[in-house]
């Protein structure tokens, strides 16, 4: 789907000026929580974790974002895992 750059600007537009803040306000009223964590590796063969949220509030609206994407170093055992998420 081609999106015009009007569109593209308008979209632009209604985000949050202050998205990490959004985030940690929407997250606030959240009765109910989860982490994913998934591993994948760039183009230039580095590791990476992504680590999303997902939580529900009391409307029970369902919020899902990515909260941050961990280069890694080395190989991905389970203790460098459990390092990069705190």
């Amino acid at each position: 789907m081609s999106l015009s750059g009007v569109t593209v600007a308008r979209c632009v537009e209604e985000l949050p000026s202050d998205i990490e803040g959004t985030l940690k306000k929407g997250s606030a009223e959240f009765m109910s929580y989860s982490l994913a964590l998934d591993e994948s590796a760039d183009v230039k063969d580095t590791a990476q974790l992504a680590i999303f949220i997902r939580g529900i509030d009391q409307q029970f609206y369902v919020t899902e974002e990515l909260l941050v994407l961990v280069p890694m170093k080395g190989t991905m055992k389970g203790t460098g895992i459990l390092e990069a998420a705190k």
